[in-house]
């Protein structure tokens, strides 16, 4: 997925796959979502 942009993108549901989403483009908000998909917990 190495360049593809889902910055803009809004989506429901999303199964990731952490060596396929090497490069990958996204925002912030999206990043804490795939973050906690993967099982990292992001303390403040």
């Amino acid at each position: 997925m190495k360049g593809i942009d889902l910055s803009k993108a809004t989506f429901d549901d999303l199964i990731v796959n952490p060596e396929l989403i090497k490069g990958l483009k996204i925002n912030p908000w999206q990043a804490g979502q795939i973050v906690a998909m993967l099982g990292v917990i992001v303390e403040d």
